[in-house]
């Protein structure tokens, strides 16, 4: 399920069943990395949906999580910390941060669960390659999911 009216009914109807929450974690750089920024965003963002397509049911994307990356993770932590006691409080059990972020591997430890993947340039890939190499980095990250569902 996705952050969209349409399905805020189904999870009510299903909420027994929905007990994951992704959040996509996507950094903003406006300077010279501005491209590359951009690119991890839109990996990412592929990554979440084709997760949510594959696990629907059982999952619930919720909309990425912006930040500036050049702040210190450990200011922003707080936020993403508030939204983890929210979605406990009310029923999710898993919560899942996606990022290509690795500055995110300091404080791993103070947070849900996080994977982190390296980004993947798309840009220049033919799109019948693209759609392959999406699938395969979506079953890998499904492989880690169903783990941290069996904990």
């Amino acid at each position: 399920m996705k952050w969209q009216t349409k399905d805020v009914d189904e999870y009510f109807h299903a909420r027994e069943y929905i007990d994951t929450a992704i959040i996509p974690l996507l950094p903003i750089q406006w300077n010279d990395e501005l491209k590359s920024s951009v690119a991890m965003g839109e990996f990412i963002s592929l990554i979440s949906e084709g997760l949510e397509r594959q696990l629907r049911g059982r999952v619930y994307l919720l909309p990425s999580f912006s930040y500036v990356k050049s702040e210190d993770r450990l200011n922003i932590l707080p936020n993403l910390l508030s939204i983890e006691t929210e979605l406990k409080e009310n029923g999710i059990k898993h919560i899942i941060y996606l990022t290509c972020d690795s500055d995110w591997k300091r404080v791993e430890e103070k947070l849900a669960t996080l994977i982190w993947l390296p980004s993947l340039p798309l840009q220049h890939v033919k799109q019948e390659n693209k759609l392959s190499i999406l699938e395969e980095q979506v079953k890998e990250v499904m492989k880690l999911v169903m783990d941290e569902w069996k904990t």
